[in-house]
């Protein structure tokens, strides 16, 4: 598996024990807000990979999974959440009380490597799954570059990885923008909007092909992209279609979802709601 630097160590921790009881007692409705706060304020004031949108909402999703609770919120409309009620800076999320610190803390820095790194995309060392290899393209598009300068620093840092990651070229044309024959991230809300809305579009597409494949697959499935088999699984989850979750699992290599707690969190939450449904049907 792919290595992240130790700037970028990940915390684990449990939320507070008041904040705890009031999320069960609500189902975790309207706790969103609340529960990011929580994570972020957890976290050292410096790039932390666990300050991105999509470990952000990776960590979302596992919580409220966990409960068997309802999602009320898409990765798309995730994102509007956090620029409502929080600020990012240089691809990272603060809560309104560490931006001062942030800032604080990289003027300390002056031009030390730290910051050469976080502007080069160094930050990720090992580009592992598709999450990494669209933090490291964020990052390192701090200017505008072209697809031959991003292909020569992109396979210095991809690494071989049991997720199926799209093709580079493919990363770039549907999560970026071309400005005179150069990729740039997006300047503008709307242009994040856009974005987000043409990833969904095409995650749909591949986990409706993925589905396909595997209700027709006789063997045992080894490698997945796992970017669509979680907004697949979450789109069943959401629309209480917990007999697809348990075909499609039935069919993935064990090696897939014993490594991603995130996958085997659907799974587990999708047998027991299936159980709980045949339980209350009447007969």
């Amino acid at each position: 598996p792919g290595a992240v630097s130790k700037d970028l160590v990940i915390n684990a921790y449990k939320p507070k024990e008041e904040f705890k009881e009031r999320f069960l007692q609500t189902a975790g409705e309207g706790m969103e807000v609340e529960f990011i706060k929580q994570q972020l304020n957890h976290l050292p004031i410096e790039p932390n990979i666990e300050r991105t949108e999509q470990m952000l909402y990776s960590k979302m999703l596992a919580h409220y999974i966990e409960q068997g609770f309802k999602i009320k919120y898409s990765s798309h409309n995730f994102f509007e959440l956090l620029e409502e009620n929080f600020t990012e800076i240089d691809g990272y999320w603060f809560d309104d009380t560490e931006v001062n610190q942030y800032n604080e803390w990289k003027s300390k820095q002056g031009n030390l490597d730290k910051i050469k790194n976080l502007k080069s995309g160094a930050m990720v060392l090992f580009v592992s799954d598709e999450k990494s290899a669209l933090q490291w393209i964020y990052t390192f598009l701090d200017e505008p570059k072209t697809y031959s300068e991003i292909y020569t620093a992109y396979q210095k840092i991809a690494t071989t990885s049991k997720d199926k990651i799209p093709e580079l070229k493919e990363l770039l044309d549907n999560n970026f923008f071309t400005t005179d024959g150069k990729y740039r991230r997006p300047d503008t809300r709307q242009e994040r909007k856009e974005l987000r809305k043409n990833r969904e579009k095409e995650l749909e597409r591949a986990w409706k092909k993925f589905y396909e494949k595997a209700k027709n697959e006789k063997r045992k499935i080894k490698n997945v992209r796992r970017e669509a088999l979680m907004y697949g699984f979450k789109k069943c989850y959401d629309e209480e279609k917990y007999n697809e979750i348990i075909l499609v699992s039935e069919k993935l290599h064990s090696s897939i979802y014993e490594e991603d707690s995130s996958i085997m969190d659907f799974i587990d939450a999708a047998k027991l709601k299936s159980d709980d449904n045949k339980e209350g049907t009447l007969f």
